[in-house]
This record gives C-alpha cells, sequence and structure tokens, in this order.
C-alpha cells in the first residue's frame, strides 16, 4: 500500500495494523509522527511508540522523494495539482505537500524543494451516516446538506457511505475533483459507491455543468466546496437537483466567519447542516441545523 515511502519507513509500517492508521507526517530530519487510533505519537523500528527517541528520523531529502514516488518519477505529469499542494494516489490516499511556493504572475505555479509531507490514509466506513441519514432523507424526499467538520472528521467517509446510501433509490452522480471519494481507476471506483455516476478529476463549476446538461443526476454530492462554488451550486439547485457536500468548520456558528459564506446562509441554500465532531470521533454527528439555523438534532 506504501509503495511511494522508503523501506526503511515500510518496514516499520508492518508493526501497524493499517485498519488503524489515518496520517503519516514527513518533515526532513524530523521524526516521523503517526496518527493511530486517534492518538498521535512516533513510528519506531518496532511500529508505533510515544518515545521520541525511539522515532525514526526522515532522512534530509524524504519528503522530495515521497512526491517524485508517488507521481510514479513525473511530478510534471501531475503539475495541476502539485500547484494546489497535494497529490492524490489511486487507492484514495491524499499526499499534502509542503514544499518552495513557485510564482509566476502573481499566482502560484508550483510547489518544489518538498520539506514535508502529510500522507492521510482514507478509511471505507460501512453505514460511516446510519446516526444522522434519516435526516438527510425524510418520505424520499433528499434534503440540500452541509456536512461541517474540521479536516480529519471523516467528511469524505460519510459522503461516500450517503452516496452508496442514496443511489439505490436516486440517480447519484458524484463530482470527485481530488479522486478521493470514489477513487475511479480505470474506469471503475476503488471505493464502494454504490450505483452512483462519476465525475472525476474536473473542477466543481464544469463537473456540475456538464452533470446538469448530460447526466440528469437527482442529487449529486461532493467535497469540500468554498465561496467560490456558490454560483454553480445555486444553478444546481435551481434546476431541480439536489446538492449534498461538505466544508472545513468546526461549527455552524464558525461558517458566519468564512468571507463571502453568507450568501449560502442568506439565501439559505441548504436545508440540513449535520456537525461532525472531528478527528477524536471521525464520522460523529454531534449536532444538526435546518435551513433556519435552528438546531435539531
Amino acid at each position: 500500500m506504501f509503495w511511494f515511502l522508503s523501506d526503511k519507513i515500510n518496514n516499520a509500517l508492518k508493526s501497524i495494523d493499517v485498519d488503524s492508521l489515518f496520517e503519516i507526517r514527513i518533515r526532513n530530519g524530523l521524526p516521523i509522527k503517526v496518527l493511530v487510533k486517534n492518538k498521535w505519537g512516533y513510528l519506531s523500528a518496532s511500529g508505533f511508540s510515544i518515545c521520541t527517541s525511539k522515532a525514526i528520523i526522515a532522512d534530509d531529502n524524504e519528503a522530495q522523494l515521497v512526491a517524485v514516488r508517488a507521481s510514479e518519477n513525473s511530478l510534471y505529469s501531475v503539475f495541476d495539482n502539485v500547484a494546489k499542494g497535494f497529490l492524490t494516489l489511486k487507492d484514495g490516499t491524499r499526499i499534502g505537500l509542503c514544499g518552495e511556493c513557485v510564482r509566476m504572475d502573481g499566482k502560484i505555479k508550483t510547489f518544489k524543494n518538498f520539506s514535508s509531507v502529510t500522507v492521510r490514509i482514507p478509511h471505507e466506513i460501512t453505514n460511516a451516516s446510519n446516526n444522522f441519514f434519516n435526516y438527510i432523507i425524510q418520505s424520499e424526499n433528499v434534503k440540500n446538506t452541509l456536512i461541517v467538520s474540521p479536516p480529519g472528521g471523516g467528511k469524505t467517509t460519510v459522503l461516500r457511505d450517503i452516496g452508496r446510501k442514496l443511489s439505490f433509490s436516486h440517480n447519484v452522480l458524484i463530482v470527485d475533483e481530488r479522486y478521493e471519494l470514489a477513487g475511479i481507476c480505470n474506469g471503475k471506483p476503488f471505493f464502494n459507491v454504490g450505483e452512483c455516476d462519476v465525475i472525476s478529476g474536473c473542477n466543481k463549476s464544469v463537473a456540475l455543468e456538464n452533470a446538469l446538461r448530460s447526466c440528469a443526476p437527482d442529487v449529486i454530492i461532493t467535497d469540500e466546496i468554498c465561496e467560490d462554488d456558490y454560483f454553480s451550486i445555486r444553478q444546481a439547485i435551481s434546476g431541480g437537483v439536489k446538492i449534498i457536500t461538505s466544508i472545513h468548520s468546526d461549527s455552524v456558528e464558525n461558517l458566519f466567519k468564512k468571507p463571502n459564506f453568507e450568501k449560502f446562509l442568506s439565501n439559505k441554500i441548504f436545508d440540513l447542516f449535520i456537525v461532525l465532531q472531528g478527528r477524536n470521533n471521525p464520522g460523529k454527528c454531534v449536532s444538526a441545523y435546518n435551513e433556519n439555523i435552528t438546531r435539531i438534532y
């Protein structure tokens, strides 16, 4: 699974149950950190350790080597993603990249001389949305839903599960911009998304426009929206399509602090807000709100 990591790191990871491993943080010349069963520690020769003294130290160019291997020795072929600071592998594993930013005409062109990488391992959890799914669909009516959670809270996992469940009763289309929701490889999804249609590697505005014209979906599911997606989402909803998506935030209240996000709220684009707990309990719903930001759970 970790073919893009060095033998030294791979041999140590063999002592850790991959089902309990969520993140690997590699910083050049520093101890390698891992998130196992929601607990941070260090990667040692024998697996997980809480002792810094036992930690495996990354080589001085470890991050650069990970990025090169993950791109199959061709960073140029994944130029667009590198410019956004990440790589996504065929199994949905996401690698965040930190390094030296290269700018052209005031815009980020790419990154180079990588100093650290964050490897986030996807986990497919069947029925991850069970404790709040009945809020999303009532009497066969699907609500426009926003999943709210800080990073690592399980947004992608629950969106995938929602799509799978709805696909057996509705025409569901997944817009998988970063290959994380479905993980299409050779025309087939790596993850179980039921009977969903999937558009991969395409920005949301183009994908939504194409979907409305040619795919006739009842529901569109996409991940991690921002204020720039407002027009595309509103256009889809006005065309009779239901939208289920997610956003980074630790509470509904803090959504009001996001620049320009008040357009979504003031125009009541979403009928339902589901708030997840976060890293300590990925996928767990801690509260739900209706379109008037009135708590219903």
